[in-house]
C-alpha cells in the first residue's frame, strides 16, 4: 500500500527577490558552516541564504551582493563584501530601562579611595536602574542548562541553544555573553563579535549620556554587565589596552560595587599587564 504524501511536508522556502548583483543589508540571525538565517532590519520574515567568503556571527549586519540562486538549494546565494556590528541599523526595540532606587558612594563604608573612584564619589548620588532582560521561552532555567551543556563537552549543543533564543528575540542579551563564553578561550576574536552585539544592544537603552547605576545585585541587569566585562576582556587579551581600560572603567561606573572583578583588571591593564591564562579563575568567576 502506498503511503499518503505528509501533510506536514514543510513548504520550500521562497527565494528573496533580490536580483544578481544587487546589493542589500540584513541581519544575521544564526550561522552555521553552509546556511545562514537572515533577516531585513525593514522587517518582513527572516530567510536562509548561503553565504560566501565570510563567517558571520549572530547580531552583526551584513552586506551581500547577490549571486541569485544556490546551486544546492531554493534559497538566496551571496557573497558578503561587508560586516559590522551596528545594533543601532537593526530597527530594534530598545529594551526597557526601569527606575528602582538610588545609590550613594559616600553611604559606602568599604568604598575605594582609589583613582578610578574618584568620579564616582564626586558625581554623588545617582538613579538605580533595572534593564529589561528577554528570554524568549518558557524553558525555565534556559542559559543554566546550556552552561552545563557546554562544561560537559557538549558546545555544539548548547551553543545552538543560545542561537535558538536569537532568532526568536535577537535582544536575548544573555545569549550574546555565553556565546562569548563559549567561544572566549579558543577564538577570542570572534568571542569579542558576540560580546560587542550585547553591549551595542543594550546600549540602545542606555545611550551614550546614561548616568545611572546598573547592579549587579539585580538579576535582569547581569547578561549586560557580562558583555561587557567579556568584551573588556577580549580587547585586553588582543592587547587594545586603552579600549580595555575603558570598558573596565565603564563597568566600574554602571556597577560600583564591582562583582566582576573589575578594578583589578583595569589596574592590569593601566600597568600595562599582558593578558594570560594564569588569570582563569579570575576570568571565569567575572563570567559567571
Amino acid at each position: 500500500m502506498k503511503r499518503k504524501p505528509s501533510k506536514r511536508t514543510k513548504p520550500k522556502p521562497p527565494v528573496p527577490l533580490l536580483p544578481v548583483s544587487e546589493r542589500a543589508d540584513y541581519i544575521v540571525l544564526a550561522s552555521t558552516p553552509h546556511t545562514s538565517i537572515l533577516l531585513s532590519p525593514e522587517g518582513g520574515k527572516s530567510f536562509l541564504a548561503e553565504l560566501e567568503t565570510h563567517k558571520v556571527v549572530t547580531g552583526e549586519v551584513v552586506t551581500v551582493v547577490s549571486l541569485g540562486k544556490s546551486d544546492r538549494w531554493p534559497i538566496l546565494r551571496a557573497k558578503v563584501i561587508g560586516c559590522r556590528i551596528d545594533a543601532a541599523a537593526m530597527g530594534l526595540k530598545p529594551l526597557r530601562l526601569r527606575e528602582q532606587d538610588t545609590w550613594d558612594p559616600a553611604k559606602e563604608e568599604w568604598f575605594s579611595n582609589e583613582d578610578w573612584a574618584q568620579p564616582i564619589l564626586a558625581r554623588g548620588v545617582r538613579t538605580v536602574y533595572a534593564l529589561e532582560n528577554v528570554v524568549p521561552t518558557r524553558r525555565k532555567n534556559v542559559i543554566c542548562e546550556a552552561v552545563e551543556m557546554y562544561a560537559s563537552g557538549m558546545a555544539k549543543e548548547a551553543s545552538g541553544l543560545m542561537r535558538g533564543l536569537l532568532i526568536k528575540d535577537i535582544r536575548c542579551l544573555d545569549a550574546h555573553a555565553h556565546l562569548g563564553n563559549f567561544t572566549f578561550d579558543d577564538t577570542p576574536e570572534v568571542a569579542i563579535r558576540h560580546y560587542e552585539v550585547g553591549v551595542q544592544v543594550g546600549g540602545l537603552s542606555l545611550g551614550s549620556s546614561f548616568d545611572g547605576v546598573l547592579e549587579w545585585s539585580n538579576l535582569d541587569n547581569r547578561p549586560f554587565l557580562r558583555c561587557l566585562h567579556g568584551y573588556g576582556l577580549c580587547l585586553w587579551r588582543m592587547k587594545r589596552m586603552d579600549e580595555a581600560k575603558a570598558a573596565f572603567e565603564r563597568l566600574l561606573w554602571l556597577n560600583p560595587r564591582d562583582n566582576q572583578g573589575a578594578r583589578d583588571c583595569r589596574a592590569a591593564v593601566k600597568a600595562g599587564e599582558r593578558w594570560v591564562a594564569d588569570l582563569d579563575p579570575l576570568v571565569h568567576i567575572a563570567l559567571q
